[in-house]
């Protein structure tokens, strides 16, 4: 019999950390910064029966609420407090840490461990209680998250879930290419399959950018779509200035066009009445700006901050936001990065939450490596399964998770993509297992 909770018989017997830095194949460079390597750490779970999870924690520089000197701390407090535990007894220490589906909290309030560290944790955990079950993950994880609908996002029916999922091709930051090495780089995207291609912008200037993809579109392939990300580089004239000459390209969306404002560096506190004043009025642009949008304007960054005033804050007109339905989302999608998130769980019940709204739901990564890619490509397999029960007229999402080639090294056997599509393993569990090289140096 497979046990209903996480590893119900057996007991942790180590917990082990291997820390990781993988130069890029190319400098990354985004309007929030860029850098040239990728660092973190797997932990490692062993069972009494030799069983092995994993899970990736890779938080970067700068992120809000964590840091990876507190991430290696948290996990190495982990490492020496796990051994002896059960599996089940962790996991419901996560469930009672993790944000309520009805309150998408940001990462500060997940708890005791940073978001990343806890998603680390979670995705270790849920290995292990897959292999058990003899299901891969994405099998696995809509059982856990069965019963944690509410009253806008209500539990449904899990349909299987499929072995592959649409993914974007990455290209980085439209700023680093020449028009001919665009252009090749835009059609060798479309000889490969892919129907959507990422680009970075915010990082040039707005005029500079606009010219450059007007010609870009010229030269491309006319089955391919653009997904922009400006990583909040912009103002409100700004961002309306890029969005209406976007207009009548072929712009799958565009990614946070939006700055925040100064006060909201950090997530607003209970009654902090200047940094909700603030918060309000940069939703109150972001809704115009989408209403002259023809594309998606998605968050992804700034979801903490929004999320944050959706649980605490109040709206201008001082109405009670405290049930999420009483604060309606700007902008038609939402990017989930599971470590921002908390892990798999806390991201599947957003994504439900979201997906009841009518919003539309992709989930990414920061270029982590292939365990980390392995635990999101899992859940989009899931949100993948789940999307028609909630906007049955919507194509499938394209997820950004076809990172693996900015990487020069990876820490394991990376998923492979062909013909615009991830394949995820058919093993059970993660199915992630580190290079053997790499397998000996967990300390």
């Amino acid at each position: 019999m497979t046990p209903a909770t996480p590893g119900a018989d057996q007991r942790i017997v180590a917990a082990r950390l291997l820390r990781y830095r993988l130069p890029l194949a190319a400098p990354w460079l985004c309007a929030a910064g860029g850098f040239t390597q990728r660092e973190g750490w797997l932990l490692r779970l062993a069972l009494s029966d030799g069983r092995q999870g994993y899970g990736e924690c890779a938080p970067l520089a700068g992120t809000p609420g964590e840091s990876p000197l507190a991430a290696c701390r948290q996990l190495k407090r982990l490492c020496r407090q796990l051994p002896g535990q059960t599996p089940s007894t962790v996991w419901q220490t996560l469930r009672a840490l993790a944000p309520a589906a009805n309150h998408p909290a940001p990462p500060s309030l997940v708890g005791r461990l940073a978001p990343s560290v806890r998603a680390a944790l979670e995705s270790a955990i849920l290995d292990l209680w897959s292999q058990q079950r003899g299901e891969s993950l994405r099998a696995a994880l809509p059982t856990l998250a069965g019963a944690e609908g509410t009253a806008t996002a209500p539990p449904v029916v899990k349909p299987a879930c499929a072995d592959s999922v649409r993914v974007n091709a990455t290209l980085g930051a439209l700023a680093r290419f020449s028009d001919a090495a665009l252009a090749d780089a835009l059609n060798a995207a479309a000889n490969e399959g892919f129907g959507i291609v990422k680009l970075k912008v915010g990082v040039a200037a707005v005029d500079s950018e606009i010219d450059t993809l007007r010609r870009a579109v010229q030269a491309m392939d006319g089955t391919l779509t653009l997904r922009l990300d400006a990583n909040g580089a912009w103002n409100e004239e700004e961002a309306t200035r890029f969005i209406d000459a976007c207009v009548g390209l072929p712009v799958d969306s565009l990614e946070e066009p939006l700055g925040l404002p100064a006060t909201q560096c950090a997530p607003p506190r209970r009654g902090s009445v200047q940094r909700q004043h603030a918060l309000g009025t940069h939703l109150e642009a972001l809704t115009r700006l989408q209403a002259r949008s023809p594309f998606p304007l998605a968050f992804d960054e700034s979801w903490p901050i929004i999320a944050n005033l959706r649980q605490w804050g109040r709206p201008a007109d001082g109405s009670d936001i405290d049930d999420p339905s009483g604060l309606a989302l700007p902008l038609r999608r939402l990017v989930i990065k599971p470590p921002r998130q908390g892990g798999l769980l806390p991201s599947l019940i957003l994504a439900r939450h979201v997906l009841a709204q009518g919003l539309e739901v992709v989930v990414t990564s920061s270029i982590d490596s292939s365990c980390g890619i392995l635990a999101a490509a899992q859940l989009a397999a899931c949100i993948d399964a789940e999307q028609p029960a909630h906007l049955p007229h919507c194509a499938p999402p394209t997820h950004g998770l076809a990172t693996a080639r900015w990487l020069a090294s990876d820490t394991g056997e990376s998923a492979t993509v062909a013909h615009g599509r991830l394949h995820l393993p058919t093993s059970v569990g993660l199915g992630f297992t580190p290079w053997p090289a790499l397998a000996a140096s967990f300390t």
